[in-house]
């Protein structure tokens, strides 16, 4: 008895689920040396950016000028307005006011992370730019840098891989966020002051400051007044921030794959099997093979080639699915 188109297209959207489960994948075992290089140099463009910008937007916020003047007009210190009428708006309400301590510290925690993390939000444009040129970056380190075979091998990985759209990237960023912002407070008030009364987490920043500081002559001449200096106002910016953006780098890169892995598997099956059942079933329509049958058909360099068609995975009934199509296509036709 032979299936019905929809049964057809329910088959073959179960072994396209089957075929890009990466433990079916021999390809996916190890990646490329192009794609090693891909992440170690995204990991590093993006803590060499958002570091730098968000010591930038810190030092502005908190030590900057109330004014700027640019081109003979004075332009307000936005920046830090918005991180000091944000906490002061805080503080003053009824639920961060009666919570003391804790609420100060928060109020003042959620004004400094909404401003700085900004410096993260200048990297999503260029995180982008990078997945969208993903092939060409692997291809290249993989031609200069990797092993024999390694090129050919990058390319279909990276034709098995879904790329990140910019929902993705935007729902990285976001927990990324929220994770990094909720860890990091909780660390803060589990840890709480020593025993002089310090917060653990001022008393690391101050340590920080100076220790940088230190590597300068005005550190060190300034001895022990240091609240002007810069080098100590950019090592206590820096000292928690490095392990905030590295640990909020990783998190958004998990995210966004993650994101777009799901993206695929609940939304696309469907869709693309469809798009290729439309093919085939024009083909049959006009006495022709389909194309990815076609002994001589070119490849196609999409971004998503349908796993079984690339690994001879196809079900049995696949052309059958098209010809069935066609007959019903015929039949509404005639009635």
């Amino acid at each position: 008895m032979s299936m019905t188109p929809v049964e057809n297209i329910k088959e073959a959207i179960e072994v396209e689920k089957a075929a890009e489960n990466p433990k079916n994948q021999e390809a996916a075992k190890q990646r490329t040396t192009g794609e090693k290089w891909f992440n170690g140099v995204r990991f590093a463009v993006a803590e060499t950016v958002i570091l730098v910008a968000t010591a930038a937007i810190a030092y502005v916020a908190n030590y900057g000028k109330d004014s700027y003047r640019v081109g003979g007009t004075e332009v307000p210190n936005y920046l830090k307005k918005f991180q000091v009428w944000m906490r002061d708006k805080m503080t003053s309400s009824k639920f961060f006011s009666e919570k003391g301590e804790f609420g100060v510290r928060l109020a003042g925690a959620v004004a400094s992370s909404t401003v700085l993390m900004h410096g993260g939000n200048l990297f999503a444009p260029v995180m982008k730019w990078m997945e969208d040129k993903k092939a060409n970056i692997v291809n290249f380190f993989n031609k200069h840098l990797g092993k024999p075979g390694e090129l050919e091998e990058g390319k279909e990985r990276i034709k098995e891989q879904v790329k990140q759209t910019w929902g993705d990237i935007i729902k990285g960023r976001a927990l990324s966020w929220i994770v990094v912002f909720t860890s990091f407070f909780s660390a803060d008030m589990l840890l709480g002051k020593d025993a002089s009364g310090m917060r653990r987490f001022d008393k690391f920043e101050d340590k920080f400051g100076k220790w940088v500081a230190g590597f300068t002559k005005a550190g060190k001449d300034a001895g022990a007044n240091l609240s002007g200096n810069n080098a100590y106002r950019f090592g206590k910016i820096l000292a928690l921030d490095i392990f905030a953006t590295t640990a909020a780098i990783a998190i958004w890169n998990s995210v966004s794959k993650f994101s777009a892995m799901m993206r695929r598997k609940k939304g696309t099956y469907a869709h693309d099997v469809a798009a290729d059942v439309a093919r085939d079933e024009l083909a049959v329509k006009k006495g022709i093979a389909p194309a990815e049958d076609a002994p001589d058909a070119p490849a196609q360099e999409t971004q998503r080639t349908s796993y079984t068609s690339r690994q001879g995975k196809r079900p049995d009934n696949y052309q059958a699915l098209a010809a069935d199509r066609a007959a019903a296509s015929s039949s509404m036709a005639v009635s």
